[in-house]
């Protein structure tokens, strides 16, 4: 479910990875919150999703190392979601200038 916008402060965790993806540039995952960051490329837009499981982190991690499937599994898992109650999720917003970690 969207929630709504949020002006807040990026992860920024030991996590936090670059990836090399035609759709994503960074990812960052909150261990203790269970809160996955993703920095999409397009227009630098930061998401938020909330109640991630550490297994999808790892599998992420995999899918980033092998430069194979990250996009169509953020799709599936994250994205595809928007419209249904599974994951809740907030843009992160009020970042003036894209900020690169």
């Amino acid at each position: 479910m969207k929630l709504p916008d949020k002006y807040g402060i990026r992860l920024n965790t030991e996590n936090h990875r670059k990836v090399s993806s035609q759709a994503v540039s960074s990812i960052d995952y909150s261990v203790k919150e269970k809160i996955i960051e993703i920095k999409f490329k397009e227009e630098a837009r930061i998401f938020h999703y909330l109640n991630v499981k550490r297994n999808e982190w790892n599998k992420m991690m995999g899918l980033a190392e092998k430069k194979k499937g990250l996009g169509v599994y953020i799709n599936q898992v994250f994205k595809k979601p928007y419209n249904d109650d599974y994951r809740d999720y907030y843009e992160l917003i009020g970042i003036s200038e894209p900020v690169d970690i």
